[in-house]
């Protein structure tokens, strides 16, 4: 499955990144069906009119039927990301709040809720 990720900017593309896992990964948001888990899939992403065209593997999900106040998603990790993207998710990194991440996830109710990883 290929998946696209298009960012206006740094600050909105860092409210897309999820830490705690090996690969730099992102969050893409949208109801995908439970076979996209497993295997490498395709990831074009746009942040400020630069692309990066990346192998990518699931690494967590949440469903369509996920119950409120989450929302469905993937977290996908970048296999053998280059250099210039890494430079990139790192500095995002930095600016993510307990404000960003989860709210990407989140309807805006509610405060912190734990996230299910894939095992790796």
């Amino acid at each position: 499955m290929d998946f696209a990720l298009t960012c206006p900017d740094e600050a909105r593309f860092a409210a897309h990144c999820m830490l705690g896992f090996q690969l730099p990964t992102v969050i893409v948001p949208g109801a995908y069906p439970p076979e996209v888990v497993g295997g490498f899939h395709q990831l074009c992403l746009t942040v400020h009119g630069q692309i990066w065209q990346c192998q990518v593997r699931v690494v967590w999900f949440a469903a369509e039927s996920v119950a409120p106040p989450f929302r469905p998603a993937v977290g996908l990790g970048v296999v053998q990301p280059p250099v210039d993207f890494v430079a990139l998710w790192q500095a995002a990194s930095q600016l993510i709040s307990p404000e960003m991440g989860p709210a990407l996830l989140q309807s805006g109710i509610g405060g912190q809720h734990d996230r299910f990883p894939l095992p790796s």
